[in-house]
C-alpha cells in the first residue's frame, strides 16, 4: 500500500507535480489566484473585474461536492458533482489542487485552466487558504491576491445581509474567516498583494492597479497575434 500524504498517495502527489510543471510550461499567461473569507467582498470585486475586462479575464470554474445555492448554475458558478465522482477525478490526477471546506470538497481541474488559456484570457482561480497552500507547495506560478474585510464585525454583517446561511453555517464561516485572517497575518509572504476592503471603490481601484501589468502584457500579446 502506498504511503498517504494529506489524504492521497505520494505517487499521486508526484504525478500532480509533473502535470503542473507541464501546464506551466505550456501556459501563455500567469493565472490570477484570489483568496478571501466569505463576506470580504471578494466575489463582488471579481465580478466587477470580469464585467469590465471580459476579454482579458475568465473564471476557471471549480468542481465541488456541495449542493448549489438557489442563485447558482451548474457549469457557470461551479461544476456540482457527487463526492464519488470527485474522488475518482483525484485518483485520475485531474486536479491542479483540491481541498476540503465546510465538509465539502473543492478542486481546480487542469481541463478548466486549459480551457481559459486557450481562449487567450487570464485564468482566475477563487481558492481558500488550503488551496493557496497547495499551489504554493507545488510552486505553481501565478499572481496571488488576498482580499479581506477590515474586521470580523464587517464580515458578519455582510454574511447576514447575504441571507444564504443558517446560524450554524454562518458561525462556522466566521470561525474559518478569523482563522484565515490570522494565518495570513502570520504568513503575508504567501501573497503578492493583500487588499483590505474598507471601501468597495477604493478596493476595486487597488485590484485594477495590481493587475495593470498583466492586462498590458495580454493586450500586447493579442495585438501581436492579430
Amino acid at each position: 500500500m502506498t504511503t498517504l500524504l494529506n489524504g492521497f498517495s505520494v505517487v499521486g502527489h508526484t504525478l500532480r507535480s509533473i502535470s503542473i510543471t507541464r501546464f506551466m510550461s505550456s501556459a501563455t499567461f500567469r493565472p490570477l489566484v484570489v483568496c478571501g473569507p466569505s463576506g470580504s467582498g471578494k466575489s463582488t470585486l471579481l465580478r466587477r473585474l470580469l464585467a469590465e475586462f471580459p476579454d482579458y479575464f475568465r473564471f476557471s470554474i471549480s468542481h465541488t461536492t456541495r449542493k448549489p445555492r438557489s442563485e447558482e448554475t451548474d457549469g457557470k458558478d461551479y461544476y456540482f458533482i457527487e463526492r464519488k465522482t470527485f474522488e475518482k477525478m483525484i485518483c485520475e490526477n485531474r486536479f491542479v489542487e483540491f481541498a476540503t471546506f465546510s465538509d465539502h470538497l473543492y478542486g481546480t481541474s487542469f481541463e478548466s485552466l486549459s480551457f481559459v488559456q486557450k481562449s487567450n484570457r487570464i485564468p482566475v482561480l477563487d481558492l481558500d487558504i488550503n488551496g493557496i497552500r497547495s499551489l504554493k507547495n507545488q510552486r505553481f506560478f501565478a499572481k496571488y491576491l488576498f482580499i479581506r474585510a477590515p474586521n470580523v464585525l464587517t464580515l458578519e454583517r455582510n454574511l447576514r445581509n447575504r441571507g444564504s446561511e443558517d446560524e450554524t453555517s454562518l458561525r462556522k464561516r466566521l470561525l474559518q474567516a478569523v482563522q484565515d485572517m490570522e494565518f495570513v497575518d502570520k504568513n503575508p509572504m504567501l501573497f503578492d498583494v493583500i487588499i483590505i476592503n474598507k471601501d468597495l471603490e477604493e478596493a476595486y481601484c487597488q485590484l485594477k492597479s495590481c493587475l495593470s501589468d498583466d492586462i498590458k502584457a495580454l493586450k500586447e500579446f493579442l495585438w501581436k497575434k492579430s
